[in-house]
């Protein structure tokens, strides 16, 4: 593709159909940007776990062509036919060597056919040896970076890389252009106190013991409900609720509307999921990180809330002292629009220019 020739063919790359709530909300985002830059009649073939869902999911914005994520055949006959390859969002390179190698791959066949990259709202958080060598020289290859935070911007700089890099708010911060010309109305049905929680399921089992011991304290305070982000967060939301009794069980609906209703019922909301986060910095509900991934942090740090990251190992006294910091806290709840209205300044402009 020329320089001067708008494509008409573009090939999205991502955890697609995963049922993940942040991944398709991403998509969804993604594929806004895509029309609003190159218009109606661009052809869109997405990858996807799930086909059929992406493409009924999309079907409110346009037709797409949907392929499956692990059908590489497919994935390189597209690459060859389309003009622009997007990979995005989230952390698709991660720090497992299979992982790697898959997505390198990917790109040394995009470059080998001189198709234009592009990887947008991009995560980084890899410690491996062999694996930054690797990256060393793969992530050379995309005409242009797109981080959502900080750190992996460093990454970046610390493997050399010398082309197109830039730092923009994650993608999903788009769904939010228009609606952010408002505060969110509260609309409480209750007097109780209101407490929405994201738990996500780890490995560390004093971590998850100790999530279940606390939220038998919090339901005698607080009206708790669970949020899911992903079909394993529902299971798992649904096996707490039988143990801990008086807990609410949110049902996992891929509809930003849904989401603000159900967020704007809360007081105070706990999160463990990256985008469980990002969506209660954008509809202004204070919240408190329990890092289950570095990724988590460095969106602490790029917000400037350090201190709303608890220490995982002391969850209960963490918790509590946060809870007790940010309740009733109106002044907290106005540094989130302040913060939430400077990231998304201009946002949708910067990230149109990424595909002059």
């Amino acid at each position: 593709m020329s320089q001067n020739k708008l494509p008409s063919r573009i090939l999205l790359i991502g955890w697609y159909g995963s049922m993940n709530l942040g991944d398709e909300l991403s998509l969804k985002a993604v594929v806004s940007l895509l029309l609003k830059k190159y218009g109606s009649t661009i052809h869109l073939i997405v990858t996807s776990h799930r086909p059929n869902f992406t493409k009924e999911f999309l079907k409110i914005l346009c037709e797409v062509q949907t392929i499956y994520f692990f059908n590489f055949l497919s994935i390189v006959r597209e690459i060859i036919k389309s003009d622009l390859i997007v990979f995005g969002s989230g952390t698709l390179i991660q720090n497992r060597f299979k992982n790697v190698l898959g997505y390198s791959l990917i790109l040394l066949i995009s470059k080998f056919f001189s198709k234009k990259v592009i990887m947008l709202s991009q995560g980084f958080d890899v410690d491996r040896p062999i694996l930054i060598q690797i990256l060393r020289l793969i992530l050379k290859l995309p005409d242009t970076i797109v981080v959502r935070d900080p750190n992996s911007k460093k990454f970046l700089l610390s493997i050399k890389r010398n082309k197109k890099t830039l730092l923009l708010p994650d993608i999903t911060f788009l769904l939010f252009t228009q609606r952010a010309q408002r505060e969110i109305n509260i609309k409480k049905k209750t007097n109780a106190k209101m407490l929405g929680i994201n738990i996500r399921k780890i490995d560390d089992k004093f971590i998850m013991q100790s999530i279940e011991t606390l939220l038998s304290e919090l339901v005698k305070s607080y009206q708790v409900t669970l949020v899911p982000f992903s079909q394993s967060d529902y299971y798992l939301a649904e096996r707490i609720s039988q143990k801990v009794k008086n807990v609410i069980v949110a049902k996992l609906k891929f509809d930003l509307d849904y989401l603000e209703e159900l967020y704007s019922s809360f007081d105070i909301f706990i999160g463990m999921a990256y985008h469980s986060l990002v969506f209660s910095l954008l509809f202004g509900i204070p919240f408190i990180i329990i890092p289950y991934a570095r990724k988590c942090e460095y969106f602490a740090s790029y917000v400037d809330l350090p201190h709303l990251v608890i220490n995982g190992h002391m969850l209960r006294e963490e918790v509590l002292r946060a809870l007790n910091l940010l309740e009733n806290n109106v002044k907290e709840r106005k540094q989130l629009f302040l913060i939430r209205d400077r990231l998304l300044k201009d946002l949708e402009i910067k990230m149109l220019e990424v595909f002059e």
